[in-house]
């Protein structure tokens, strides 16, 4: 059978000289040098995580893009669940049986905390911690407490939100190097941005942002990782460009409100949201920032409902995790609820970085996740029913509120949280 080879290191985009591709795929007609053929198999790749897929798989994804009725399709989602489809060992497509994302990040983490040296979860205190919780009372605090975020057209479900939180969270990550800035100069800084030029986030300006530009959006503050920062949203522009004209709106749209195939594709179309590591051998999924921003566009849009005319009445958001980063483990730790060995311990209360990657670093971010699950499960045993996403709101804020009272965060130079 003929296969067809996307070489790994071509994943990330598309050459712009077409005569300078390597050989993609062995065909009858050799038309590897085909655009079409290589963001086909591109796309199909980036869906199923392989790199290798019959010849036959392409060609009837190619059948279907050269059909008149493309453009019509295309609008009416066909590429995408043709995309989506399961790939048999004969080169058929069906459907059934897709790459799932949020699943990988529960089955993934679930196996890391199985295996862990370093990072342990405490099952009694969560039992207790969901008891004083109730006790206490619970409840999702406001997204926008603070008046932090930019929504003046969500109301009317205008396109600068969307728009707004895609750039928001493209640049959400690692704040620490830089002292006294956090998220919420940000988010301030970028809404001040939107409402004193509402063009300042057209694709076309996103596509040619400039260090100095990012300057301005962080409030006063020198952004860490400018460099990264500004890649990250060079990208963003590029891969809304390739099939929405550019704005996060069209993205949305174009998966049907469906949370499972909006993480899908922006880990596919956005590199800086590939939040993938490996342990002890295996693949281990976070999507931190692909989740949060569907989290966020969610709240920006005052929380619609399933089913109804808004792009934003997400379907599946109780599929998302909570979103591993810093403020969460810390505030568990100090809980009792996360405990480090004494050699972790060590190097987090005395703000030594862990190294991206490390299995110290991925151990943390495993537990946290199933930390939240466990605590949300057993809040629902107690009467208390909350999305995944919601838990974590609540308890970030908590830990914000305590951060100066609590043993330091651990610290990762990292471009995914």
């Amino acid at each position: 059978m003929k296969f067809v080879f996307l070489i790994p290191s071509l994943v990330g985009g598309i050459p712009n000289d077409p005569a300078s591709y390597e050989e993609i795929c062995e065909c009858p007609n050799h038309i590897s040098g085909d655009v079409t053929v290589y963001r086909t198999a591109k796309k199909l790749i980036d869906q199923h995580k392989c790199f290798d897929l019959p010849c036959d798989a392409v060609y009837a994804a190619l059948d279907d893009l050269h059909t008149p009725t493309m453009a019509e399709a295309i609008e009416q989602d066909s590429e995408l669940e043709l995309i989506e489809a399961d790939l048999t060992s004969d080169g058929r497509i069906e459907t059934g049986n897709v790459w799932d994302p949020l699943e990988a990040v529960r089955e993934s983490t679930k196996w890391v905390v199985e295996k862990s040296t370093y990072v342990t979860i405490d099952d009694q205190r969560i039992e207790e911690l969901a008891d004083e919780l109730i006790e206490a009372g619970i409840e999702p605090p406001n997204w926008d407490e603070g008046d932090l975020h930019y929504y003046a057209d969500a109301e009317s479900g205008g396109p600068l939100t969307a728009q707004y939180v895609f750039v928001l969270d493209t640049l959400n990550f690692c704040f620490w190097p830089t002292p006294d800035l956090e998220y919420e100069m940000l988010a301030k800084g970028l809404k001040a941005v939107l409402e004193a030029d509402p063009h300042a986030f057209d694709p076309e300006r996103l596509a040619n942002v400039t260090g100095d530009d990012l300057r301005t959006w962080f409030s006063d503050f020198e952004p860490p990782q400018l460099e990264e920062r500004v890649r990250k949203v060079q990208q963003l522009a590029y891969g809304l460009l390739e099939d929405d004209d550019g704005w996060a709106i069209n993205l949305v749209k174009r998966t049907g409100s469906d949370v499972t195939k909006l993480v899908r594709q922006i880990t596919a179309l956005f590199p800086g949201f590939r939040d993938e590591d490996v342990y002890k051998g295996r693949q281990v999924f976070f999507y931190k920032r692909a989740q949060i921003m569907i989290g966020d566009l969610w709240a920006a849009y005052r929380f619609q409902e399933a089913g109804s005319d808004s792009p934003f009445g997400f379907r599946g958001l109780e599929r998302l995790t909570m979103f591993a980063d810093y403020r969460v483990p810390q505030l568990l730790r100090g809980l009792g609820v996360m405990v480090y060995n004494d050699e972790l311990a060590q190097k987090v209360d005395n703000k030594v970085e862990l190294t991206p990657g490390s299995e110290e670093e991925i151990e943390i971010r495993a537990a946290v996740v199933q930390a939240v699950e466990r605590l949300r499960a057993s809040l629902e045993e107690r009467g208390e029913s909350m999305l995944s996403i919601q838990l974590d709101w609540f308890l970030w804020q908590k830990g914000e509120s305590q951060k100066d009272e609590l043993e330091p965060h651990h610290r990762t130079l990292t471009v995914f949280y």
